[in-house]
């Protein structure tokens, strides 16, 4: 099992569907991951090997995306390795994996810098050894294939009780310790094929959606919403606001939309397609244009019979996006919570701040709505004025 098969043995068993890779220079490994390609992303700096630091801390400072799966394949001396793992927990996505390869070299030669011959994993062990000795709230462990990949999530670790001395000798005799080495097989176990968390029901330890279409008569859309999400009892749980004027077009969008929570239990924020909206990366341009709902009950369930709870990462530079349907983890909501006043673009301005402070929307493809929206005159606000 190399470091490919063990990148995508984590995308089947967590259902990642973002990735950003730290390369040395080749695209195969990039081009090789089972995740669409609009959603990975490739840091593949070139030069010395100050250019290429330079390069990876430029783009952890600009960056404001959160990914789910993050390769460290990049300069492997010790002190960018350490730079690329600090500023890759900053960027991982809640329940997000790190894939550190090259950290259990075999022989001396290999991990002496500068480099000397072809097979060659540099010092990033180092790097690893001292992570080890400073962060308990890591958890962290090397599978022993491929000159070793490492795998960092958060969790809990033992420390080492000192920063050892980094030096060949040593790290041989202590190799297992200071690596955490598991084996293949061990890693397996912990991240089976096809693997699924379970969406558990209310009383459980896990999800529960609560669904609702919070309405102001003092127009304060935002502050209706906020009391609304307020009530839902734990910080995992989802609240599924809907407009009043749209309406669900299969019986059991419920059993989707779980299914959807299920296999991205990182995702915090969702939306879904409609007839008629005025963010036209929600609108299904195939929907039917009339208002007869029997033609959009056969369209949504079409669209639920081709793509289930399949979901689509929403392109940043897409939103805002309008709020006929949003479906909003309640520990998302604390943190950035709809603006109180108001009724008109308080939907675009959460979704706005959530993007800015690094969420991702997903949309999904196989929950349609219909809506009738101002019907078709897009113009029309009088109902804003009752």
């Amino acid at each position: 099992m190399n470091c490919t098969a063990i990148l995508n043995q984590l995308v089947s068993a967590c259902h990642y569907i973002s990735y950003l890779e730290i390369s040395a220079g080749s695209t195969r490994n990039f081009n090789s991951i089972r995740i669409s390609h609009t959603n990975k992303t490739l840091l593949n700096s070139q030069g010395s090997a100050e250019t290429r630091s330079d390069a990876n801390d430029s783009f952890f400072i600009k960056n404001n995306r959160k990914f789910q799966l993050i390769l460290i394949d990049g300069l492997h001396h010790a002190e960018q390795v350490y730079r690329d793992i600090d500023n890759a927990l900053a960027a991982l996505a809640t329940g997000g994996t790190i894939v550190c390869h090259d950290m259990n070299p075999t022989d001396y030669q290999q991990q002496v810098i500068p480099r000397s011959q072809r097979i060659w994993t540099g010092d990033c062990w180092k790097a690893w050894v001292r992570l080890r000795s400073e962060r308990a709230d890591l958890d962290m462990k090397v599978v022993e294939t491929d000159y070793g990949c490492g795998i960092i999530r958060a969790g809990s670790q033992n420390t080492l009780s000192a920063l050892p001395e980094l030096e060949w000798g040593a790290f041989v005799k202590n190799r297992r310790e200071w690596l955490n080495l598991i084996s293949v097989s061990d890693f397996i176990a912990l991240y089976p094929l096809n693997g699924k968390r379970a969406f558990k029901k209310n009383g459980d330890s896990e999800s529960h959606i609560y669904y609702g279409s919070p309405y102001s008569s003092s127009k304060r859309l935002g502050h209706a919403y906020n009391a609304f999400v307020s009530i839902v009892p734990r910080p995992t749980d989802f609240a599924c606001l809907t407009d009043a004027d749209a309406v669900f077009t299969i019986p059991n969008y419920g059993d989707l939309i779980e299914q959807a929570v299920n296999e991205n239990p990182d995702a915090r924020l969702f939306t879904a397609k409609t007839n008629r909206i005025g963010c036209s990366w929600q609108l299904d341009r195939n929907a039917p244009t009339g208002d007869d709902m029997r033609q959009h009950r056969d369209y949504g369930r079409r669209l639920a019979g081709s793509h289930g709870a399949a979901v689509l990462i929403v392109p940043r530079e897409a939103v805002p996006g309008s709020g006929f349907f949003i479906l909003v983890r309640k520990d998302l909501w604390s943190e950035v919570r709809f603006k109180e006043t108001g009724i008109l673009a308080v939907d675009n301005d959460f979704f706005k701040r959530a993007v800015r402070m690094g969420e991702t929307i997903l949309q999904l493809q196989g929950i349609y709505l219909y809506h009738w929206y101002r019907g078709g005159n897009s113009s029309d606000i009088s109902h804003l004025k009752l």
